[in-house]
């Protein structure tokens, strides 16, 4: 498995923030934190490696 470089984890954290801002200010529902957290799983899952998809075909 590889370990995910640091231009990849902080862009996963800056995405996860804004998700979290988002969820908040759209529906502020206590009963769909855990859907919001493995969506936000996904989303960060699927950043991550598009970006090192991205970052594979240029060099």
């Amino acid at each position: 498995m590889k370990i995910i470089s640091e231009k990849n984890f902080v862009i996963a954290v800056t995405a996860l923030g804004i998700w979290a801002v988002f969820s908040n200010l759209i529906l502020n529902i206590n009963l769909a934190h855990s859907v919001y957290i493995v969506m936000a799983v996904i989303l960060i899952v699927i950043l991550t490696k598009s970006i090192d998809y991205l970052f594979k075909k240029t060099t």
